[in-house]
């Protein structure tokens, strides 16, 4: 099964920016993952994938 890339199934790359940041944040500054914040990026990666769909 090959992925679509067409336009419609693009992630946007601003949203793509915002959880990227995050989980770079965490990674390599090694910033503490608290509920809330993990809580806000899963919210934020699934608004991604809403907005692209």
């Amino acid at each position: 099964m090959r992925f679509d890339w067409s336009r419609q199934h693009r992630l946007p790359i601003f949203g793509m920016f915002l959880v990227g940041g995050a989980l770079l944040g965490i990674v390599v500054l090694g910033e503490p993952v608290t509920a809330k914040k993990a809580l806000g990026i899963a919210f934020g990666a699934v608004a991604v994938v809403l907005i692209a769909t």
